[in-house]
């Protein structure tokens, strides 16, 4: 499935990270690579943090448009 894919490989490239304050992009080459790339804006805001996610590929836009609830939760 690929929303399981994509969530994980997320997961992992945010596992460990310690965004204090400011901003920070992260950029993810999915796997496999017809996935294409994300681009990840992550900021701290009153002690929450936000994520804006840029998907190079549209199916991979949707999925997460589609389930953005469960991934905001996996988070």
């Amino acid at each position: 499935d690929v929303m399981d894919q994509v969530a994980g490989q997320i997961r992992e490239h945010l596992a460990g990270r310690d965004i204090k304050g400011g901003a920070e992009q992260i950029v993810i080459r999915l796997s496999p690579e017809n996935l294409g790339e994300l681009k990840m804006n992550l900021r701290m805001e009153n002690q929450c943090l936000k994520i804006e996610i840029v998907a190079e590929n549209s199916m991979v836009r949707d999925t997460l448009i589609k389930h953005s609830d469960t991934l905001k939760e996996s988070l």
